[in-house]
């Protein structure tokens, strides 16, 4: 009602980490939607993420469609990274060159999550209105070259 006030989360849901182990084979991509070509078509060069439980989902979900678990396992690719390191920021990287794991972390501040309960005089419980949460999740993927982070 009041765009102009700031909003305050009253709950904090908490961060989650995610790790994104796999890459998507843009080519056949198709085999998990209709969609990932169409939307991720500037990517053709690039690299799509996932996570394995993702791709082990959508393997399971797919599988009776096509009944052809080789072609599916062929739409991932497990990313075999040898470092720990970290990406830093450009202006601190010696060898923009090196691998690493980026790391980029979302937050949404604020947004409606559950109901509000409130007792009247009666001590009787009634909705009046919508608690607010937020939310941070962190997620980790794996590059071949340091410029190839999200900063």
């Amino acid at each position: 009602r009041m765009p102009t006030n700031i909003r305050v989360a009253e709950i904090d849901v908490g961060h989650t980490q995610i790790n994104l182990d796999l890459t998507v084979n843009i080519a056949s991509s198709y085999l998990l939607s209709k969609h990932i070509q169409r939307f991720c078509a500037v990517s053709e060069f690039s690299t799509i993420f996932t996570r394995s439980n993702d791709a082990q989902n959508w393997r399971s979900s797919q599988l009776q469609r096509i009944g052809n678990d080789e072609l599916l396992s062929s739409t991932f690719r497990r990313i075999n990274n040898q470092t720990r390191e970290y990406c830093t920021t450009l202006d601190s990287i010696k060898n923009r060159w090196s691998p690493c794991i980026c790391k980029v972390k979302l937050c949404i501040p604020w947004f409606p999550c559950r109901l509000k309960h409130c007792r009247d005089e009666n001590n009787s419980l009634y909705r009046c209105g919508i608690r607010s949460c937020r939310e941070c999740r962190s997620f980790e993927y794996f590059v071949e070259s340091k410029s190839h982070c999200l900063f």
